[in-house]
């Protein structure tokens, strides 16, 4: 009795033997149920790189075929009692090397939008790019920037030009490793 009223005779090793609480099973489910949940989101290319059981994604099929809210909502429940049989740790780096490589996709497009306006707004850009991906064809990306400024003074709203430019712009920065940033901020007007 006096060892119970002791902290320090206390073993934490007979804490860490006791099973989970109920509280902490119901947090684990969850966890698994909102996982579950997220994977449900991704495209279907997407989720057949996960590292995901037969079952799973015969569950997933299921879901999809699926049309009635509470149906769906009762089958993702499912999901999440069919995922404590997955490996969850090797989903979620899967799941995070998927979102890192979109949100990296995300900033390189919005750069690239940034440097499209950039060169249809400033002269400078145009040497600033160049000096960035020299192997950028110049003339073609000098008669493509003509093309879509004169479009744009025009006002026609024919976006061919200005869409080809982004996609020039597009191949010449993807020919190179280094990520992209957006032109600096000088160069805009």
């Amino acid at each position: 009795m006096d060892d119970f009223n002791d902290p320090d005779a206390l073993d934490d090793a007979a804490f860490d033997d006791a099973p989970p609480s109920k509280s902490q099973r119901k947090r684990e489910m969850h966890a698994l149920r909102d996982l579950a949940e997220r994977i449900t989101g991704l495209g279907k290319n997407q989720r057949a790189a996960l590292p995901l059981s037969d079952a799973f994604h015969r569950g997933l099929t299921e879901f999809d075929r699926l049309k009635a809210r509470e149906a769906k909502r009762r089958h993702l429940s499912f999901l999440g009692k069919l995922m404590r049989e997955e490996d969850s740790d090797a989903i979620e780096a899967a799941l995070a090397l998927h979102t890192q490589g979109t949100a990296e996709a995300t900033r390189a497009h919005h750069a690239l939008e940034a440097w499209r306006e950039a060169l249809l707004e400033d002269g400078n850009a145009l040497t600033l790019w160049l000096d960035l991906f020299p192997q950028t064809d110049r003339a073609k990306l000098r008669d493509t920037l003509r093309k879509a400024q004169a479009s744009r003074h025009r006002g026609t709203g024919d976006p061919t030009a200005y869409r080809s430019l982004f996609r020039l712009l597009r191949d010449a920065h993807g020919a190179d490793p280094k990520p992209l940033s957006p032109p600096p901020s000088s160069t805009t007007p």
